[in-house]
């Protein structure tokens, strides 16, 4: 079921992201509630000019960042899903038979503890299906090493934010990626590239299906830039098999840098395009579009600490909020139960009282509006015999001839005649229609009559009820 609000934090080297996204309208569409960055006090200038060899120094520049997790943390006001950049993962893409659908955990789980360089007890694992064939799937698969979980669980418990999904952020900016290149479905091989917080992420896609990713982290120069495209052509040669690579896509919002294209172009021979994102932070938006579809196939690097952690609040959270009902519900029974009859008899003796006080008065109001009811009857000829004939003959059009009058007091007059024009009867009736004393009018029905010397007259019925009796009604 998708979620009408998600918030995705981030986690990045030297700074800290932050987007909500609700949904509003009819149609359930996403708008950007919360948009906002936090950078990381630079650290001592000591610490930065040996953070490579001094763990004191390494422990400034993480205080740095925490100052910058705590501030986002501020902001986001409640659970969250947690975006890393590729740099802390391990990331891979798998091809898969399409019969491992079913059991697509476990066989991921199997293949990544190949590659990563730790045991299976101390990294998470996902993977999420990103294209597929009949035959095969080709899957995202990505590692948390136990290392990223120590470093960043103080803060979440000094923070006490609640972490409810991992998601790498290079899923996101990809995402953003295929829906600008939704007009271009040529399943050609390109290299994407993006620069996040000063970390580069490369994917390798056939059309819109990886074939390779890596984060290539912080590089020195355009240089190192361009031997890693070259080895990583290299091994998606090996694991996917040769293809003409059509281009290299720089999917950033700043402008490409003269010097890094020409040694992309040296290096592999290919063009350089730059594909800006449609809207500014294109990876955490993406990521977030993601999370708010609520996909049970989505990655969810979500380690167990944290995941148990989860658990035992929301067991902590039912059982308050059970005990708080019951508490209540106890107290409104016992309200009830010893209370009500109390309530009771004084309400019953409220209203006796009230009756006593007033039965006096209330029999002397009586009698007078009986007697005033009586005199107006007596007195009130608005809707007389007398008012009816006038006003009947008032209304009467020409050509009618009334027949007979029944007139029953309060209740209404029947009127009975003939005429040469059947229509005139309908007239007859929409002239004495809320007129005088009358109300709605009925016309019974309007008949030819068959007796020899009246051929082509028309005897007709109409009841016309009191305004009086409606009022009674």
């Amino acid at each position: 079921m998708a979620k009408n609000e998600t918030t995705v934090l981030t986690v990045e080297r030297g700074a800290c992201r932050v987007l909500r996204l609700v949904r509003s309208g009819a149609a359930g569409v996403l708008s950007v509630a919360l948009r906002r960055t936090y950078a990381a006090p630079p650290p001592p200038a000591v610490a930065a000019d040996a953070a490579a060899k001094d763990e004191t120094a390494t422990a400034a520049v993480q205080d740095s960042d925490r100052i910058a997790f705590d501030q986002a943390v501020a902001a986001t006001g409640g659970a969250v899903t947690l975006g890393l950049p590729a740099s802390r993962l391990l990331v891979k893409i798998l091809r898969l038979p399409a019969a491992t659908r079913s059991d697509l955990e476990s066989v991921v789980a199997l293949q990544m503890a190949k590659y990563a360089p730790f045991s299976g007890d101390h990294l998470t694992v996902s993977g999420e299906v990103v294209a597929e064939t009949e035959d095969e799937l080709t899957v995202f698969a990505a590692v948390l090493p136990h290392a990223a979980v120590e470093q960043l669980d103080p803060w979440l418990q000094g923070a006490g934010l609640r972490v409810e999904r991992v998601d790498a952020l290079l899923l996101g900016w990809w995402r953003a990626a295929c829906a600008v290149l939704a007009d271009d479905p040529a399943p050609v091989r390109r290299v994407f590239l993006a620069c996040v917080a000063d970390e580069w992420d490369l994917l390798i896609a056939d059309g819109k299906r990886p074939v390779l990713v890596r984060g290539l982290g912080a590089l020195a120069d355009p240089q190192a830039l361009a031997i890693e495209i070259t080895l990583s052509l290299l091994n998606a040669e090996v694991e996917s098999g040769a293809a003409p690579v059509e281009e290299v896509v720089f999917f950033n919002t700043e402008p490409l840098d003269t010097a890094l294209t020409e040694a992309i172009r040296q290096a592999v021979d290919v063009p350089v395009r730059h594909l800006p994102p449609p809207q500014p932070d294109a990876d955490l938006h993406g990521l977030a579009v993601r999370d708010a579809e609520a996909s049970p196939l989505l990655l969810n690097l979500l380690p167990a600490l944290w995941r148990a952690r989860n658990t035992a609040a929301d067991s902590k959270k039912r059982f308050l909020r059970g005990a708080i009902m019951g508490a209540v519900l106890w107290l409104l029974l016992a309200g009830g139960l010893f209370g009500a009859p109390l309530l009771m008899q004084q309400r019953v003796a409220d209203v006796k009282r009230a009756l006593a006080a007033n039965e006096a008065i209330f029999q002397t109001v009586q009698n007078i509006r009986t007697r005033a009811d009586l005199i107006e009857s007596y007195t009130d000829r608005s809707d007389s015999i007398l008012e009816a004939m006038r006003t009947v003959a008032d209304r009467m059009p020409a050509g009618v001839e009334l027949t007979m009058l029944v007139y029953r007091r309060r209740v209404d007059v029947k009127l009975t005649g003939e005429t040469s024009d059947q229509a005139l009867a309908y007239q007859f009736k929409d002239a004495i229609e809320n007129s005088g004393p009358f109300g709605k009018c009925i016309v019974g029905s309007v008949n030819l009559i068959q007796s020899p010397g009246k051929q082509g007259r028309h005897k007709f019925e109409i009841t016309a009820t009191l305004k009086k009796a409606e009022v009674r009604e």
